[in-house]
């Protein structure tokens, strides 16, 4: 926390919205929920990428809030399959990680709690 308070991002939009991303996170790690929570929701309404959204998956599922974020992921998948070709290419990243998330990260907490 105290690194990322010294950095100051390039006025790039990109850059700006990986730093505020990374900044969400490190609340989120840190049991800052609320702040978190409402960091994620400012970066999701500015429908940059589908990154702010599977953070907050992940985010989501990590404080136990079990359907949320599988709402949340699906979309994301059914975003990326209904997308432009240039909207697949520049979001696939997150297309395989929300598919990797749903598959690996429900059921790690499904047999956590079975």
């Amino acid at each position: 926390e105290q690194q990322l308070s010294k950095v100051v991002p390039e006025k790039s939009p990109d850059s700006q919205l990986q730093f505020a991303i990374l900044k969400a996170r490190l609340a989120s790690r840190q049991n800052d929920a609320a702040t978190a929570e409402s960091m994620f929701q400012e970066l999701i309404a500015k429908r940059r990428s589908e990154a702010p959204r599977y953070y907050f998956a992940e985010h989501l599922l990590h404080t136990g809030r079990g359907d949320e974020p599988r709402g949340i992921l699906n979309d994301i998948l059914q975003q990326y399959r209904r997308g432009t070709v240039v909207w697949r290419f520049q979001e696939r990243k997150w297309y395989y990680a929300a598919k990797w998330l749903l598959s690996s990260g429900f059921r790690s907490t499904s047999r956590a709690s079975a």
